[in-house]
C-alpha cells in the first residue's frame, strides 16, 4: 500500500471555498493503472479518521470534494491496487462529489454517442436525434484527459429528447445558475453554438456561441450580447464560466478573467430544450465544428474567487498541488534521546 500526501500551493486558491470539487492527476501521485486508481481512498487527515468522497474517471483523472479549501489544505491519499471502486452512490463514491450539480460530463468515454453524467442523473446522448442518420461526437484528448470532439460531426448533432428535458427542468425559470466548460476551436471558427438552451420549434435564448472571427459570446433571453474582444480561434483549450446571478443579469469569465456583465430575463419554458452541439433543436442547424470538455452545470451562482480557484486547479494541476511526497506513519524520535534494544 502507497500513502502520499500533497500541499496546494497558497497562491492558487483565492479564497476558502466549501465542498470544492478539485481535480488531482494520478499519474503524478504514482498511480499507473486502472485498478490502483479505483483503490484510492482520500483523507484529509494523516490518521486517516475523516475520508471525503471522490470520482475516478480513469487511472489518471480523480475529482475529490475537500469540505473547505483553504490556503493550507492537504490532502492524503492511499491506494493497494487491490479494494474495488466505490459504488457510484457510496458515500465516497461519485455522486456524492458532484451533489451540489445538476449535470457534469468529463466526455471522457464516448460510446455510440452516450457519455455519462457524474451527478448520477441522466446520461447524456447524441444518438437519438431528430435527424436519424446524423453523424454522432467522438471522443478526443480533452483538456483534462478525455474530450468532446464535435469536429467530426459534418452536419447536425445534439442531445436526445430525455437528457433535453432533465437540462430544461435543471435550468427554467431559475434565477441563478451557472454554466461551465473548456472548449477548444479546432480549425476555423463557426457561428456554431457551444451550448445553447432553444425552442423545441425554432430560435434560441439562453446562449454560449463563437462569431466567425473568433470571439465568444454569450446572451441571456431578451438581453444584450457579451461578446469577447479578443478572438480564441486558435487551437488551444479555454476555459469558459457562465454565471447568472439574478433575474436580470449574468457574469461570463474565460480563463478566470475579463468579467463581462449584460442584463436579460434567462428564462424559458417547458417547449425549450437544451441542445450541446446545435442552436435549434428542430434542425440543428449552425452545429459545432471544435472540441468542449469538462460541461458543468448548477443551480446556484458562483463566486470570482471559485472560478479563479477551478480555473487555476484545471489549467495547471502540477502546480496548484505541487509534489507528492510519502507520509511517514511512524512517530519520530524525540532530538536528543537515543533508543537502545
Amino acid at each position: 500500500m502507497a500513502f502520499k500526501q500533497a500541499t496546494v500551493n497558497a497562491s492558487k486558491v483565492a479564497a476558502t471555498l466549501t465542498n470544492y470539487p478539485a481535480y488531482v492527476d494520478l499519474s503524478r501521485v504514482g498511480i499507473t493503472t486502472l485498478a490502483e486508481a479505483q483503490s484510492v481512498r482520500v483523507y484529509t487527515d494523516s490518521a486517516k479518521t475523516v475520508e471525503i468522497a471522490r470520482e475516478i474517471v480513469s487511472a489518471t483523472e480523480m475529482h475529490c470534494k475537500i469540505p473547505s479549501l483553504t490556503t493550507t489544505t492537504t490532502i492524503y491519499i492511499d491506494y493497494d491496487g487491490v479494494r474495488a471502486d466505490y459504488a457510484v452512490t457510496d458515500t465516497y463514491g461519485r455522486n456524492a462529489v458532484w451533489a451540489d450539480y445538476d449535470v457534469v460530463y468529463h466526455f471522457d468515454a464516448i460510446v455510440s454517442g452516450v457519455w455519462v453524467n457524474s451527478t448520477g442523473g441522466t446520461n447524456g446522448s447524441a444518438s437519438t436525434l431528430t435527424d436519424v442518420g446524423a453523424s454522432i461526437p467522438t471522443e478526443t484528448t480533452g483538456a483534462i484527459n478525455g474530450g468532446g470532439n464535435f469536429g467530426t460531426v459534418s452536419n447536425k448533432r445534439g442531445i436526445d429528447t430525455t437528457i433535453a428535458a432533465q437540462l430544461t427542468t435543471a435550468l427554467a425559470n431559475d434565477s441563478r445558475w451557472t454554466q461551465q466548460f473548456w472548449f477548444r476551436v479546432n480549425g476555423n471558427p463557426s457561428t456554431a453554438m457551444i451550448w445553447t438552451e432553444g425552442a423545441s420549434s425554432s430560435g434560441f435564448y439562453n446562449y454560449a456561441g463563437m462569431n466567425t472571427n473568433g470571439t465568444v459570446l454569450t446572451k441571456l433571453r431578451g438581453g444584450t450580447t457579451q461578446i469577447t474582444a479578443s478572438s480564441f480561434a486558435n487551437n488551444t483549450w479555454h476555459m469558459l464560466h457562465w454565471v447568472k446571478n439574478g433575474n436580470t443579469s449574468s457574469d461570463r469569465y474565460i480563463n478566470a478573467g475579463g468579467k463581462q456583465t449584460a442584463t436579460g430575463s434567462g428564462t424559458q419554458t417547458t417547449d425549450e430544450n437544451v441542445v450541446i452541439g446545435g442552436i435549434d433543436r428542430s434542425t440543428f442547424q449552425n452545429a459545432v465544428k471544435d472540441l468542449i470538455d469538462e460541461f458543468r452545470l448548477r443551480k446556484s451562482d458562483i463566486s470570482e474567487n471559485w472560478i479563479t480557484t477551478e480555473y487555476n486547479n484545471q489549467s495547471d494541476e502540477a502546480t496548484f498541488w505541487g509534489t507528492w511526497t510519502d507520509v511517514n506513519s511512524e512517530a519520530p524520535t524525540p532530538s536528543g534521546m537515543m533508543m537502545w534494544w
